[in-house]
């Protein structure tokens, strides 16, 4: 039963260097290797944004935010993909599975359609934030936007009729 434990966590462990090497083939850039002194925010990001022709630092800013995005994508609790996998779960099924059907249930608009509003939003503001009436214009927006629907989060799902 010692073996179970630890095929529940290698996935959890292995995500960034996984994400970092695919990124990293689709951008025909060397794969960079783990290092054992980072966190795993931090190896994460350096695994994504170095190369081996020039030092990198990491920010610790950035690190510490994505530690805390991590942290609030971990406390979502009950969403879809969440009860999937751990309905799998519960019939016994390999950890491996689980996840993957969990991932599976991500592929749906009215799950993973939020994760994409989102971001779509945050472009949004990276384009006016620089002009000179931008932040006046993003405030005024944003109340009126409030004002006339949900904003979309990263981490709940946007339902659609």
């Amino acid at each position: 039963m010692q073996a179970l434990p630890h095929a529940v966590v290698l996935p959890v462990a292995k995500l960034p260097t996984l994400v970092a090497m695919a990124y990293k083939y689709s951008v025909g850039q060397p794969f960079v290797y783990p290092q054992n002194n980072l966190s795993y925010s931090a190896n994460f990001m350096h695994m994504m944004f170095s190369n081996p022709c020039e030092e990198y630092k990491v920010n610790d800013v950035l690190v510490r935010a994505l530690d805390r995005i991590l942290i609030l994508h971990a406390d979502h609790e009950q969403n879809a993909s969440t009860s999937t996998v751990r309905l799998a779960g519960s019939s016994g099924a390999n950890p491996f599975a689980c996840i993957a059907a969990g991932i599976a249930c991500l592929w749906g608009p009215a799950h993973g359609g939020a994760n994409e509003a989102a971001l779509n939003m945050l472009e949004e503001i990276g384009s006016v934030v620089g002009r000179r009436d931008g932040v006046k214009r993003l405030r005024h927006d944003t109340l009126r936007e409030v004002r006339v629907r949900v904003c979309p989060s990263a981490a709940a799902p946007v339902w659609r009729r």
